[in-house]
């Protein structure tokens, strides 16, 4: 188990086992599932709401300006991405763990964290498309 740790890209792979119970299944990782991850997932529900009222509140923009379409494309591909490629890499984990191969798991906490690198850069760039708002 430690050297699967130590494998894997060690943030990542201490989420994983804390969201998902993949290593230390215990009392403590549901009670980190349901007190940090579910209300981060609320929230991002709550802002995306929020950001679409004020584009129907706002006169002056509409959802067919280009800032507005990139941002929703950015947020949209960073949800695709979670749903698709991070849920099989961390299905992946799951079974190699419990069939106690260490080193496919560590390959599958290293594919999910590049998948979180690249829906973090998404994240990223959709905030500066929404903060900039470039062409308008």
């Amino acid at each position: 188990m430690r050297r699967m740790l130590a494998l894997a890209d060690g943030g990542a792979a201490i989420a994983v086992s804390a969201s998902l119970g993949l290593i230390f299944n215990s009392r403590i990782d549901q009670l980190l599932w349901s007190a940090v991850f579910i209300p981060v997932w609320l929230l991002l529900a709550i802002l995306l709401a929020l950001g679409i009222g004020l584009v129907l509140d706002n006169g002056d923009w509409h959802f067919g300006q280009g800032w507005i379409i990139l941002g929703l494309a950015l947020f949209a591909s960073a949800f695709l991405i979670g749903a698709a490629f991070q849920s099989r890499a961390a299905i992946n984990a799951q079974r190699a763990v419990e069939t106690g191969d260490h080193d496919e798991a560590a390959r599958q906490f290293r594919r999910w964290s590049w998948g979180m690198r690249l829906i973090l850069l998404l994240l990223l760039l959709a905030t500066w498309d929404m903060v900039a708002k470039p062409g308008l």
